[in-house]
């Protein structure tokens, strides 16, 4: 069971918040590769904080958000390039899980399918039924 802080997207569909306090991620981090177990139904999506003199030194080192019960419904690998740079990421309505197009900025009933896409197209749209983020360091 994940132990961690709820979330919500906002803005732009690159903008984590957690309570009040947000997180840029298109900006401040990096995504890293896409953590599925399809044994435990887990997908976790790990963000690195960057080191660019813009990102903020008090910004966490890491964003994690992991998902449970998860069924993943698609995932394309890119163009091939280094560029780990959200370009978004949002909640689908539960009947258009084909498409990769956000509708919603937050989990709830009817909204349980999650798209996440990167400047070089790497993808994942998956289904869960628990989400949390994690703030590390």
């Amino acid at each position: 069971m994940i132990s961690a802080l709820p979330f919500r997207i906002e803005g732009d569909f690159t903008t984590v918040y957690v309570g009040d306090v947000h997180f840029d991620l298109h900006n401040d981090y990096d995504l890293g590769p896409f953590e599925v177990s399809s044994s435990r139904r887990t997908v976790t999506l790990r963000w690195t904080r960057r080191g660019g003199a813009w990102v903020l030194p008090e910004r966490p080192r890491e964003l994690v958000l992991r998902f449970e019960e998860a069924v993943v419904l698609g995932v394309a690998t890119g163009d091939g390039s280094e560029d780990t740079t959200l370009e978004m990421m949002g909640f689908l309505w539960d009947d258009l899980e084909l498409l990769c197009t956000v509708s919603d900025e937050s989990p709830a009933p009817g909204r349980t399918v999650l798209c996440v896409t990167t400047h070089s197209d790497r993808s994942i749209r998956f289904r869960f039924v628990r989400a949390a983020c994690e703030i590390i360091g």
